[in-house]
């Protein structure tokens, strides 16, 4: 796919947040870690009317709109208050999991009664979900564990900084970013077993390759420069006679200490660096983005692939991308 060929739609909500998740038509804007406020998504898009917005080309194709938190106002559902600061979250089924001082809990947001309810105790900072729908927890202390079913299974007791997800395997990290072992995984009728751990000294940087090409070069030759946060965005050349088509969707680039992987560049491929986000396709380089607190993608949603949500510092940018027809 060429970068000539994708829409890039950024709406933007001014204001300093905490973070940011969508879910079965609901947008939660974290305030801070002790309130979140969640709206009506469809409706809050029907009166913005997106896809009728004017779009641009240079330096990239895309349309913007800019807008306040009064804005939303209309279309609240509810905010939601907590006893102690939420470290991490997602939604996952109609429910609300997040960790705090106390440990792993769970509320359901949509419901009447949203109370909270503690799962397990412990000293958790990181909370996943990955394949099968298995929910993982990481301490900085206490190594990795996973919730399955009413159950806290313990895997390694390494104290772990963060992880990478691939299929069932895990990849412990530490606060270098460096890795601490693999954990392979088999699943047998959804059950996780853990069938060993590979030490660094036994992994190696994998070799990644494209099943299609893609030049990002102009017509001399020269390759086109990389854009950095809101570079890209421009009312200077309309190119409102093209229109917003079939929605792109966001991966993660799998974890690097893997064998060789073969991947499809008609997919856009976000890579993290130190401070900053690198978005691809195949091996070319799409965007740069930095100047930001956290993302987030939902690649287990069926509606919300094509969405990257970017925390800032003075603002929430919500960047959905689509074929440009």
């Amino acid at each position: 796919m060429d970068k000539f060929d994708v829409l890039l739609t950024n709406l933007s909500i001014k204001g300093t947040y905490f973070d940011v998740s969508l879910y079965s038509g609901h947008f939660y804007l974290w305030r801070n870690p002790k309130e979140v406020s969640i709206y009506h998504w469809h409706n809050l898009m029907d009166h913005l009317k997106l896809e009728q917005l004017p779009i641009y080309q240079e330096p990239l194709i895309n349309q913007s709109l800019f807008i306040e938190e009064r804005d939303l106002a209309p279309f609240l559902f509810k905010t939601l208050t907590f006893d102690y600061p939420v470290r991490d979250s997602f939604i996952f089924r109609h429910r609300l999991y997040y960790i705090d001082e106390e440990g792993f809990k769970v509320r359901y947001p949509e419901n009447a009664d949203t109370a909270s309810t503690l799962l397990v105790k412990g000293e958790f900072h990181q909370l996943v979900i990955g394949r099968n729908d298995r929910l993982i927890l990481v301490s900085q202390t206490e190594g990795i564990f996973e919730w399955y079913m009413k159950t806290l299974l313990s895997w390694d007791n390494t104290p772990t900084f963060s992880i990478e997800l691939h299929d069932n395997d895990i990849l412990q990290l530490n606060e270098a970013d460096q890795p601490i072992q693999l954990l392979v995984f088999e699943s047998q009728k959804r059950e996780p077993y853990l069938l060993k751990k590979v030490p660094p000294e036994k992994l190696q940087l994998n070799k990644t390759f494209f099943n299609t090409s893609l030049d990002l070069h102009s017509d001399d030759g020269t390759q086109m420069e990389i854009m950095n946060l809101f570079q890209f965005l421009s009312n200077e050349a309309d190119a409102s006679k093209k229109a917003m088509g079939n929605p792109i969707s966001i991966s993660k680039m799998p974890p690097r200490y893997l064998t060789t992987l073969t991947l499809n560049d008609q997919v856009l491929l976000i890579e993290e660096n130190t401070n900053s986000l690198t978005l691809r396709f195949g091996l070319e380089e799409y965007i740069h983005l930095n100047d930001y607190n956290r993302y987030r993608l939902f690649p287990k949603s069926q509606d919300y692939q094509h969405h990257l949500h970017l925390v800032s510092q003075n603002q929430v940018s919500l960047f959905m991308f689509h074929e440009l027809i």
